[in-house]
This record gives structure tokens, sequence and C-alpha cells, in this order.
């Protein structure tokens, strides 16, 4: 689990969605219609606080593509492996308004 929030790039928040791997994960890529299980953190883009968490005992399954998620994690997770990890940088547009945010993505299943 991160235990400490990830630097943001300098400057404004981006005005789409940015997506990295920090790990590769192996297996089936996800697909719309997929369910599966992510542990995740979100961070404010700003100061870094924590402003929600999905980790560990916290996690649960979610289906891709019939937004149950923010547009951010709906994009931001297709084609993610299990065992991979990524890092999201999220517009506000893609939050449904919301303050923009660093996620960092772990699935598990």
């Amino acid at each position: 689990m991160p235990t400490k929030p990830p630097v943001a790039p300098k400057g404004p928040a981006p005005k789409n969605l940015v997506i990295k791997d920090l790990k590769v994960g192996t297996g089936p890529a996800l697909e719309n219609g997929d369910k599966f299980l992510i542990n995740y953190r979100a961070f404010d883009y700003e100061d870094g606080r924590v402003v929600e968490t999905k980790w560990g005992d916290t996690a649960f399954p979610w289906t891709l593509g019939i937004e149950e998620l923010v547009p951010a994690l709906e994009k931001g997770l297709v084609g993610m492996k299990v065992g991979g990890k990524r890092e999201l940088l999220a517009p506000s547009k893609d939050l449904y308004g919301a303050a923009p945010r660093i996620y960092v993505v772990e699935r598990l299943a």
C-alpha cells in the first residue's frame, strides 16, 4: 500500500487523463464487461492529502464499463492486468467536476 502521496508534476493539473503503468501485470487485459477487484487511493492533486481509499479489506468487486466508477477510473483501468499497478492523473472533467486527483491503483483479480 502506498504510504506517502505520489508527487504531482509541476504546473496545473492535466486537461486529459494521464495513465502511467508503475508495474505491468500478467494475464488477460481488463475490458468492458469484465468483473475485477482493485485497491486504490486517491490523492488531492495539489496538496497530496488522501481524499478516498479502497485498499485491503475495503476493496470490493466492480464491473468495467457500466459506470460504477468515476470516468477517470473507467478509462484508466482499460487494459490493466492482474498484479498491475497504475498511476492516473485525473482532471476534474473525469471526476464529475471534483478537484483533480492522482489515483494509485492495483489490480487484484
